[in-house]
């Protein structure tokens, strides 16, 4: 195989992707396989003590100078494994590793760091942190052409003099960026700068922080200057604040075709949404905490779903309170006539999957005390084209021989897949 071009070898590795042993035994079968192989293994480097060793070594020679300097990293005499460490300035890394990264996570490269240094309990342990990280930060932004970038200030807090956005190859390096995943507490300064910079981002996942006081104009400003968003994912715990960008939306009206809102206690109306019309695929789970019957009482803010319609919606998954199931089922009504994967834990939903959701490919769904084997038979024999069965079972009467002889005697044509979940030894058969 070595007669191969570069560019057939790394199409057959991709198929390795998500096989890192097989790709790192890839590095060692000859240096044209290695070239290859490293690039893949880079674009998603997994952040460890090794890793950062390599971006230390990486680190041009005047970073490495100012970090000996000021004592942030030393010249070692002795190389010592899982030693913070840099070489001497003559010496160079086989491979411009960060030049391949495609992925970025400011949280887990700082998080890395501050690990390290913590377990050495270095004198100026804080400084250093900063010193090392805004270094390493500084070269990804002068070498690398990052897709996408991950800014969480959740669990790790990030000072804010930590800057990336104001290095001088920022602009070049996420020019390009396609997905961005934040929390809403991010310093909107950085918000800000990547609005002037990243305008085709495609996909935006956001984390409303809980201790947030209200959404940032700056954030509001990264959202609306994108001229092409399409996947959108709001994600909150114990925040409404979510609501303040909805203006800030407005304009990826005819985008956006993919929505995902995942969040508890919501108090909000969802009826910004409806003006997604070419929606392709839809996800709301809300979950509720409540001493009240049905862990939930006050739902009025739900009853707009019933009325919405997607023409172009194919995938729905859709978990809300129990009381608000019948505007689930109002909603596949409308809805699920074009529906190919559906995915829910209502109960109570089945019979409307039967009877409005006669394109159905995939089927994620949940057996209650009232799922019957005719109505497993009926979805069977109306879902013509199902391929995919995922079934959960909560208090279901259906024994797992009895689904088993439902499937095999009314399963379409192309059906190859069934998953159950919670019958045990019901199955040993």
């Amino acid at each position: 195989m070595t007669h191969l071009t570069a560019d057939c070898l790394n199409e057959i590795f991709r198929y390795f992707e998500e096989d890192k042993a097989v790709l790192h035994s890839c590095l060692l079968v000859n240096r044209f396989w290695c070239e290859v192989s490293v690039r893949i293994l880079w674009e998603t480097p997994n952040v460890s003590v090794e890793v950062l060793n390599t971006l230390i070594t990486c680190l041009p020679d005047e970073s490495k100078e100012f970090l000996y300097k000021v004592g942030t990293i030393l010249k070692p005499t002795i190389p010592c494994e899982k030693e913070v460490m840099s070489a001497s300035t003559s010496k160079h890394p086989l491979f411009n590793y960060v030049s391949y990264c495609k992925v970025l996570s400011i949280s887990n490269i700082y998080s890395i760091v501050k690990l390290f240094f913590n377990n050495k309990q270095s004198v100026n342990t804080k400084e250093n942190i900063n010193l090392l990280t805004q270094e390493i930060f500084k070269m990804f932004m002068g070498v690398s052409s990052i897709k996408k970038l991950s800014y969480t200030n959740d669990d790790v807090k990030i000072p804010n003099n930590i800057n990336f956005v104001n290095f001088p190859g920022t602009k070049y390096c996420l020019r390009n960026l396609s997905e961005f995943t934040c929390t809403s507490n991010v310093n909107s300064e950085v918000f800000n700068q990547l609005s002037k910079i990243c305008h085709n981002i495609q996909s935006l996942n956001i984390k409303f922080n809980k201790y947030s006081d209200k959404v940032s104009d700056g954030l509001k400003n990264l959202i609306s200057s994108q001229n092409n968003l399409k996947s959108l994912s709001l994600t909150y715990y114990e925040s409404n604040h979510w609501s303040d960008i909805i203006d800030s939306l407005s304009k990826h009206s005819n985008t956006l075709i993919k929505l995902i809102i995942k969040g508890k206690d919501n108090h909000w109306p969802l009826s910004f949404i409806k003006d997604f019309k070419n929606l392709q695929e839809l996800e709301i789970s809300l979950s509720y905490v409540s001493k009240e019957d049905d862990g939930y009482s006050d739902f009025e803010h739900f009853e707009d779903l019933q009325y919405f319609t997607f023409p172009h919606l194919k995938k729905l998954n859709i978990n809300l309170p129990k009381k608000v199931e019948p505007i689930v089922v109002k909603f596949l009504e409308n809805n699920g006539m074009n529906l190919v994967e559906f995915q829910s834990k209502c109960k109570s939903i089945n019979r409307a999957v039967n009877d409005h959701c006669p394109k159905l490919k995939s089927l994620h769904t949940t057996f209650g005390e009232k799922f019957s084997g005719l109505l497993l038979r009926n979805i069977l024999k109306k879902c013509k084209k199902l391929e995919s069965i995922e079934i959960f079972r909560r208090g279901s009467n259906l024994s797992g021989k009895e689904l088993l002889k439902i499937v095999a005697e009314n399963s379409p044509k192309n059906f190859h897949e069934l998953k159950f979940h919670n019958y045990y030894a019901e199955l040993d058969v």
